[in-house]
């Protein structure tokens, strides 16, 4: 199946185990964040640098989702969660990157509450609320992301790493 106006065509195998597998190829460059990340997870890439379409073989049980939202590609693990997203440049150019279970998100409330600062998981989930800020870039909303990162660094040590506390 090819997707949209992309040329990203997305194919199906089987593992050695019957599992399906999820296959992307790709007419043009891809940038790889953290490649050695990707494999440590089950990713294989094919033919990065011979100027063939490239390949990425997805981790068996994982799956593309082959609606974009915002111009944005998603990679599911097999308990169907966002785990990686493929961002298009260009015609000619895609990066796709690993996304960490833990973030922050700011949040309009309201014109009296302002805007809150949360601590979510990679559903949306709100985990904790840091505070809130009227303007952005203001001291008070520099201090809501001090305390949301402190919060994940207290509660979620390696919540930069993006294989951490997925299990």
């Amino acid at each position: 199946m090819l997707l949209h106006d992309t040329n990203i065509k997305v194919s199906i195998t089987y593992s050695s185990k019957g599992k399906v597998r999820h296959v992307l190829t790709f007419p043009h460059d891809i940038f790889v964040i953290q490649q050695e990340v990707f494999e440590s997870l089950g990713f294989k890439f094919e033919n990065i640098k011979d100027g063939s379409p490239h390949k990425v073989v997805l981790p068996t049980g994982w799956q593309f989702d082959s609606m974009p939202k915002n111009e944005l590609f998603y990679i599911l693990d097999e308990k169907k969660r966002c785990r990686a997203v493929l961002t298009m440049y260009s015609a000619a150019g895609i990066a796709i990157s690993l996304i960490c279970r833990f973030g922050l998100k700011d949040k309009f409330i309201d014109e009296e509450t302002g805007t809150g600062v949360y601590v979510v998981d990679s559903d949306g989930t709100e985990i904790y609320l840091a505070g809130y800020y009227s303007t952005y870039g203001s001291h008070m909303q520099k201090r809501c992301d001090r305390k949301a990162n402190n919060y994940l660094s207290e509660h979620f040590p390696d919540w930069k790493n993006p294989t951490k506390y997925w299990n």
